[in-house]
């Protein structure tokens, strides 16, 4: 699937990666971040690695960043 091979990708990248089901879609998520800071940081590395990446909280909201 799409998200598997994102997963992938991602993993490939370095980054610790899995996929989950939110809303009733499957999800490539990076990390669990208990402090926003941490989630950005990452995110910022995600973005100079190629990918586009949000904040989602709860497992189903994006956060703009």
């Amino acid at each position: 699937t799409y998200a598997t091979n994102l997963m992938n990708k991602i993993k490939a990248a370095g980054f610790d990666a899995c996929i989950v089901m939110a809303g009733g879609y499957y999800k490539v998520q990076i990390g669990a971040f208990s402090k926003k800071a941490n989630a950005t940081s990452t995110m910022k590395k995600l973005k100079a690695a190629g990918f586009d990446s949000c904040i989602a909280t709860n497992g189903s909201a994006a956060m703009p960043i």
